[in-house]
């Protein structure tokens, strides 16, 4: 069964998500986020969100090369908002 979960991202990685470009996300986690899960993205700029937003699939985790407690997401988007 899959989990959603709510996070912040910046517009610099947002951009290139909603422009197609970016196909994962690296993040603490400290969630317990498995293959499967949803995130729903907002994108957070100067201590508020911005309304614009997104949710994705997370279609593949990896712990290679990332610091202790950090993964690589591979995502799918499957909605936005912008």
């Amino acid at each position: 069964m899959s989990v959603k979960h709510n996070l912040k991202i910046t517009p610099d990685q947002f951009i290139p998500l909603m422009q197609g470009k970016k196909k994962f996300d690296i993040r603490k986690n400290d969630r317990g986020i498995i293959e499967g899960d949803v995130m729903y993205l907002q994108e957070w700029e100067n201590g508020k969100y911005t309304g614009r937003s997104c949710t994705v699939l997370v279609t593949y985790i990896t712990t290679y090369m990332q610091r202790k407690g950090y993964v690589v997401f591979g995502i799918e988007e499957i909605d936005s908002q912008t």
